[in-house]
């Protein structure tokens, strides 16, 4: 089942015009810079808080087979 991200919960990052090195087009990709890991590290923390662990049970499964 799909959950909407309550209200309140936008996250942004970003780097200003004059940040050193400069970020091209989809830098986030580029796990090789800084910059990539920090939006990477952001991106995981935010799904952590706000999506269910695919390894934790549905609520009322049995876990014997």
């Amino acid at each position: 089942m799909i959950r909407s991200v309550p209200q309140g919960s936008r996250q942004s990052l970003f780097f200003a015009p004059g940040h050193e090195p400069a970020q091209g087009h989809e830098y986030q990709f580029n796990l090789d810079s800084d910059e990539g890991r920090q939006t990477l590290a952001a991106m995981l923390a935010f799904l952590q808080a706000h999506v269910p662990s695919p390894l934790a049970s549905p609520t009322g499964a049995s876990s014997s087979g």
